[in-house]
């Protein structure tokens, strides 16, 4: 071989054999200033392949995320360990008192030659920090957002089951869809004190009268309905409807609507001035229900309140 060659494909070699992996595992955990939101990531490898784990605060409801890291992503995260210079990090240890709230982090990694750093801290931060955090959360993007992405999907094509524990809905008319507005939170009575909540603007006299009407007491578990509830939204597919976030083509004159829904196994967000499948006839059952469920809450409060009076009634008696 030419001695050009044979150099020009020997530095090739060499910088290929800086590239083998170093880092056996990685764990970071960051918690962020703002609103107390955070991640987890644990890094695992071996000659044979890597694996990503993440746990993050705003998509609690999707549990642990796993994938398989490529090469790629194995070496990008060594390339920013060593320029950070990961090394000097190592039995940092920092807090700052005087700061209320805030954020901090810990970052633990186990390399293939038996070398372990650690590093963690509170309002308190090694040097280049920052520029670690920034790069890792891009580095970590593209992997967040496809984990979730498919993550999602299977939810929402497994639904939710067990008992329905909390429900918020809401309906609000715009335009030519009508001004009527319905607000409505009902839980189990272990969650709230006043676990029945309604408020009511009806102008077309669908369902409830013409007017505007509220109530909020305190009802037993067999007076929610939540049973009921959880029938009709399996019935119409709502169990699917998790994630659902769109706007209808003239927003002005459409209905917008949320729901928040909490299962024993699972919750159910969604909302949008458009509406997803089976929306109508869903809305149609969820409102004659719900005012069923007023009325019997309206007088089984109305009935607590005057068996109150007889009870206080007695004891002046007394």
């Amino acid at each position: 071989m030419p001695a050009v060659l044979k150099k020009l494909f020997g530095s090739f070699a060499k910088n290929e054999k800086k590239k083998v992996r170093q880092i056996k595992s990685l764990a970071y955990s960051r918690i962020d200033a703002s609103g107390g939101a955070g991640f987890t990531c644990v890094l695992n490898a071996d000659r044979n392949h890597a694996v990503i784990t993440l746990t993050d605060e705003r998509i609690r409801d999707l549990g642990e995320l796993f994938t398989r890291a490529d090469d790629h992503f194995v070496i990008a995260l060594e390339d920013l360990c060593r320029d950070c210079r990961i090394d000097r990090w190592n039995g940092f240890s920092g807090k700052n008192p005087k700061m209320l709230g805030g954020g901090g982090f810990a970052l633990t990694i186990s390399y293939a030659d038996g070398k372990k750093i650690h590093a963690e801290g509170y309002n308190a931060y090694p040097k280049r920090y920052d520029e670690f955090s920034e790069r890792m959360d891009a580095l970590l993007r593209t992997q967040r957002e496809k984990l979730v992405a498919e993550a999602r999907k299977k939810k929402i094509e497994r639904g939710v089951e067990g008992d329905l524990e909390y429900l918020l809905m809401q309906f609000h008319g715009h335009g030519a869809a009508g001004n009527d507005s319905y607000n409505a939170v009902i839980a189990e009575s272990d969650l709230l004190i006043n676990n029945f909540e309604l408020s009511v603007r009806s102008f077309s006299g669908e369902v409830f009268p013409c007017g505007t009407s509220s109530l909020r007491c305190a009802i037993p578990n067999e007076k929610t309905n939540l049973k009921s509830f959880a029938e009709i939204m399996k019935k119409h597919g709502v169990i699917y409807w998790d994630g659902f976030d769109k706007k209808a083509e003239d927003p002005d004159n459409a209905e917008w609507f949320q729901l928040s829904a909490v299962f024993k196994d699972g919750r159910i967000n969604a909302h949008g001035t458009a509406h997803p499948q089976g929306y109508e006839d869903f809305r149609t059952e969820f409102l004659k229900l719900l005012f069923e469920t007023a009325v019997g809450a309206e007088k089984y409060a109305a009935e607590r309140e005057e068996e109150k009076k007889k009870e206080a009634q007695k004891a002046e008696k007394k």
